[in-house]
């Protein structure tokens, strides 16, 4: 009743120069003692929400180092995920053909963007 089930398939890299990495990502609210459990080409880990704010889970699907890898980030608390956004008025200077796009530091250093928006 209260779990979310799903199956995807993966493929590795495509060379070893060129990274074919996938993700997922899930937008849901868990208690901390909840279970987060996983089978990964075979491989099965189990971890908690408690656990994964305390960082990220990583392992391989075989037992050689050079063997595909899978990682759970760790989860952001609530509070991460609340911000602000002020947009200084620079309209004046832009021009037809300009385009613009947002960019974001969180203070844990990881960064995300906005696609870029054109000007007409």
């Amino acid at each position: 009743e209260h779990s979310v089930h799903f199956e995807t398939m993966t493929y590795g890299n495509p060379t070893s120069s060129t990274p074919g990495t996938q993700g997922v990502c899930l937008d849901v609210r868990i208690p901390l003692e909840a279970k987060i459990w996983a089978r990964l080409n075979g491989v099965y880990t189990e971890t908690t929400p408690e656990r994964l704010l305390a960082g990220g889970k990583s392992g391989h699907v075989r037992h050689e180092i050079d063997s595909a890898a899978w990682l759970f980030h760790r989860l952001p608390a609530e509070w991460e995920l609340m911000w602000d956004l002020v947009l200084a008025d620079f309209t004046p200077e832009l021009r037809a053909g300009d385009s613009v796009y947002v960019r974001v530091r969180q203070q844990n250093n990881q960064w995300a963007w906005g696609s870029p928006v054109f000007v007409r």
